[in-house]
């Protein structure tokens, strides 16, 4: 019931800048002056009006209203249909962009399964190929081995000896 109070003063806002309380009363069906100044205390604050009250001269001096219907002209259609057509360009746009990014992501995965198919081509055949190589080795060294019989080599013995000993273990006395 208040809002329909607060079209009521907007309605006669729009009509005039200087409504008479005595109006305000009969349009808005109030009894007291008091409830009167409540509500347009209550409309200004919520922003709905912007004026003054002037209780000398009995009547509400508006300097501000806000519209109480939209009404559509012409160059307001006109500005949101060209606002229409541009989202609708933009989002053809948008979904053109995501083919896009679709097809070059999956592109991209076909690339990557190719080369990991490849590495694992070439990985096995360098192991066929390090696998031959280390046979072909093997019997060449055995080949070599059986051709020519190891010499006997000198052992050579590792002693330590005592600290400070000059690497003679027993000392001669000079007695």
């Amino acid at each position: 019931m208040k809002k329909l109070k607060h079209l009521t003063i907007v309605s006669l806002a729009n009509k005039s800048k200087c409504i008479p309380y005595a109006v305000l009363l009969r349009e808005l069906e109030l009894s007291s002056l008091r409830a009167l100044e409540d509500l347009i205390i209550e409309v200004i604050y919520a922003d709905v009006v912007r004026g003054k009250l002037d209780q000398k001269n009995q009547r509400l001096e508006i300097d501000y209203n806000i519209g109480r219907d939209i009404q559509l002209e012409p160059a307001i259609v006109g500005v949101l249909q060209e606002w229409c057509d541009n989202c609708e360009l933009t989002l053809a746009n948008i979904e053109e962009q995501v083919k896009k990014a679709n097809a070059q992501r999956d592109h991209y995965t076909k690339v990557k399964l190719q080369m990991e198919v490849d590495v694992s081509t070439i990985k096995k055949t360098l192991k066929a190929q390090v696998q031959e190589y280390d046979d072909t080795m093997t019997v060449d060294s055995v080949q070599q081995v059986i051709a020519q019989p190891e010499k006997p080599s000198k052992k050579t013995s590792k002693t330590k000896g005592l600290r400070g000993s000059g690497g003679k273990f027993w000392s001669k006395s000079s007695s």
